[in-house]
C-alpha cells in the first residue's frame, strides 16, 4: 500500500451521485478537492480536461471530479497525469429522471445557457406536461448518456492507452457505499485504516443527493416511453450493468 499522496480521478456523468462519492473520498482522505469548474472545457457529454489544472496537482493529494468524454486528447492527458481513473455509471433513464428534479433549480443560471441550447430547451419547458418533458429528454439527453457510456466502454475493452480503469455504479453505491469506497481505496493502493468512512448516506437534498431511487423512472415513464428509452440503450450495456430492458 502507498504511503505517499496520489491523485484520484472520478469520471462520472451528471445525476449519478458523483458529488456524494467525490465528497466522501475528499473528506475520508483529507485530500484537496478540484471540482468541475476549474477542470474542464466544454459541456457534458463534450468535455475536455484543462491541462494547466492537471499540472497544478502533480504533487498529489487531490480528488478530481468530472465527466470528460473518451477522446484521444483526454486519454493522453490521463496517461500523463492520471494513470488510474474511476468510471462511474448509472442507468441513463434514472439519470434523466433525476435531471428533471434538479435542473429547474439551476436553469436560469449563466452556466445552464449552453446546455439549454444544446438540448433545445425552451424557457417554458417545465411548464409542459411531464410526458412531453420526458419525450424530449429521451430524444436528446438520454442519447448523450448512451453515447458517453459507449465510448468509455469501448476504451475499456480495446484501450491502447496506459490508463487503468475501475468501474463503479450508482446501483452498487446505494446497496453498500462503504464497499464501493473500499474498492476505490484498493484500486489506488491506499490504506483503509487511514480512511474516514462516512457514517451514513447524506440527507436528501444535500450533496446533490435526491434519494436513492433505482426505479423512479419506471413509475414515471409511460409504457411507450419505457420501450423507446430501452431501445436506445444497447443490449450489451443493459446486460453488463444489469439494467432492465424496459
Amino acid at each position: 500500500m502507498r504511503n505517499y499522496l496520489t491523485n484520484i480521478f472520478l469520471n462520472a456523468p451528471p445525476q449519478s451521485a458523483s458529488t456524494f462519492l467525490y465528497e466522501s473520498l475528499t473528506n475520508g482522505l483529507s485530500y484537496k478537492n478540484l471540482s468541475q469548474p476549474t477542470l474542464y472545457g466544454g459541456i457534458f457529454p463534450y468535455k475536455n480536461i484543462v491541462t494547466w489544472s492537471a499540472e497544478k496537482t502533480l504533487a498529489g493529494g487531490f480528488v478530481w471530479q468530472d465527466n470528460v468524454e473518451a477522446n484521444e486528447v483526454n486519454l493522453l492527458i490521463m496517461e500523463q497525469f492520471f494513470p488510474k481513473v474511476i468510471l462511474h455509471f448509472r442507468d441513463p433513464r434514472q439519470c434523466i429522471y433525476s435531471w428533471l428534479q434538479h435542473f429547474p433549480n439551476v436553469m436560469h443560471e449563466e452556466r445552464a445557457r449552453t446546455l439549454k441550447k444544446l438540448i433545445k430547451l425552451r424557457d417554458n419547458f417545465f411548464d409542459l406536461p411531464i410526458e412531453h418533458q420526458i419525450d424530449h429528454l429521451i430524444q436528446t439527453r438520454l442519447i448523450h448518456y448512451v453515447e458517453y457510456y459507449k465510448k468509455w466502454l469501448e476504451i475499456i475493452d480495446h484501450s491502447k492507452y496506459k490508463v487503468s480503469f475501475l468501474i463503479t455504479t450508482y446501483e452498487e453505491l446505494t446497496k453498500n457505499q462503504n464497499q464501493v469506497l473500499k474498492k476505490v481505496l484498493e484500486f489506488y493502493e491506499l490504506k483503509q485504516e487511514l480512511f474516514n468512512f462516512p457514517s451514513q448516506c447524506p440527507e436528501v437534498g444535500k450533496q446533490n443527493y435526491r434519494g436513492n431511487s433505482l426505479t423512479g423512472w419506471e413509475h414515471t415513464f409511460s409504457i411507450q416511453q419505457r420501450k423507446k428509452a430501452g431501445e436506445l440503450i444497447p443490449s450489451f450495456m443493459k446486460k453488463k450493468f444489469n439494467w432492465i430492458e424496459y
